[in-house]
């Protein structure tokens, strides 16, 4: 049975977010000056490992598609140029 967006998104922050707060030495990779993002680096990351999910060929095509179809689950999503700015920090 094929999960809903929802739950795979769910699964995937809880993995990313869990792995961000157990080896901290991960989360020095932001090199912002805001160190208190209202949009998270787990939430970052899970928008980006959807690109699976949804089997698209590009990260733009991803967030999109996330952005449509989900933007309930990211209150605070920023922009797509933000998103891959701190994607590719």
């Amino acid at each position: 049975m094929k999960k809903s967006i929802n739950d795979q998104l769910t699964e995937i922050y809880y993995f990313v977010d869990e792995a961000i707060k157990n080896y901290p030495q991960f989360a020095n990779w932001r090199e912002s000056n805001n160190r208190t993002p209202r949009f998270s680096d787990a939430e970052v990351i899970t928008i980006a490992l959807m690109q699976g999910y949804f089997g698209c060929a590009t990260l733009s095509q991803t967030y999109q598609l996330v952005k449509a179809n989900a933007g309930q689950a990211f209150p605070h999503l920023c922009s797509y140029k933000q998103w891959m700015m701190r994607l590719h920090v």
